[in-house]
């Protein structure tokens, strides 16, 4: 009977511990998004800021369809204090128009990846014409 009280604490002891030690995943905090969708003419214009980055968009046109989504995931995955974030822009632009979207990573593990202050974006503008795609250089 003591050796199955010995085991049973010992079990009790390792569950104790592997709790702690898996304790910073298991008690993150749930992601953070936001989606915007839009749909018809006008000017959409957005904004987020996760604090690790900040993202800013806009579509205009005379007829346009079109998401974005920014995802926080507050799970600081390499205990470096930054958590991992995803942005994701889409628009369908007819009759003409324009849409921008540009991501601002303001947190960085800097002994890895350098300071923080990348920014990458995309900007594309249409008149609405169709071109030929013979007359594409790229």
């Amino acid at each position: 009977m003591k050796t199955k009280k010995k085991l049973i604490g010992i079990i009790m002891t390792l569950v104790v511990l592997a709790g702690l030690l898996f304790s910073g995943v298991a008690f993150a905090d749930d992601p953070t998004t936001v989606d915007v969708d839009w749909n018809g003419a006008g000017t959409v214009i957005g904004n987020v800021d996760t604090g690790d980055a900040n993202t800013n968009f806009y579509s205009i046109g005379n007829t346009h369809v079109g998401q974005f989504t920014a995802a926080d995931s507050n799970n600081n995955p390499y205990s470096y204090g930054v958590d991992s974030c995803a942005f994701t822009f889409e628009t369908d632009i007819t009759g003409g128009g324009e849409a921008r979207f540009i991501v601002n990573r303001v947190e960085s593990k800097t002994s890895s990846y350098g300071a923080g202050g990348q920014q990458s974006g995309s900007y594309v503008g249409t008149d609405g014409n169709a071109v030929p795609p013979e007359t594409l250089r790229f």
